[in-house]
């Protein structure tokens, strides 16, 4: 009698090791998108009846401590896998994204720096057609205007 102990103990040992693989071989728990390690599945697992092991409390101990919420997913593996693929495809989009990006904001710098300089050579062009004894009259009206940098500063032209 105790070589059946023996037995059915290590019968116990091997299910635990395949549910927490993931390599099941009871038809019900391979149908299962993830199997529990609980004594339940461990009994079918182990093809032995249910309540069998009220008579092994060590095993019983080994299965309520694996984990406190006792979750081993069948393919959790697999599914893990694949979310990293999809993640390593989104970082390869952004990236490319980010790249597409960055080079249209260059091209909108120097466009815009183009532009800002054109603007400032005609602003200058403009003021040098401003007659001598007008300009310190158009000077006192803009001056204060300008003082935030954002327009050209018709001052720094006053010794002209």
């Amino acid at each position: 009698m105790r070589g059946d102990k023996d037995v059915t103990r290590g019968r116990f040992l091997e299910a635990i090791n395949r549910i927490k693989s993931g390599t099941v071989t009871n038809k019900e728990l391979k149908t299962r998108n993830s199997v529990k390690l609980n004594r339940s599945t461990v009994e079918k697992e182990a093809g032995l009846g249910v309540g069998s092991l009220r008579h092994y409390p060590d095993i019983v101990e080994k299965i309520d401590g694996v984990s406190d919420d006792g979750l081993i997913a069948q393919g959790k593996y697999e599914a893990l896998k694949n979310e990293n693929k999809k993640l390593k495809i989104d970082k390869r989009d952004i990236s490319k994204d980010r790249d597409v990006h960055k080079k249209a904001a260059e091209k909108a710098k120097l466009n815009l720096n183009k532009k800002l300089s054109a603007q400032h050579q005609l602003v200058t062009a403009l003021f040098d057609r401003v007659p001598i004894e007008e300009r310190e009259e158009l000077m006192k009206k803009i001056s204060n205007k300008s003082a935030d940098g954002k327009v050209t500063r018709i001052s720094e032209y006053k010794s002209s």
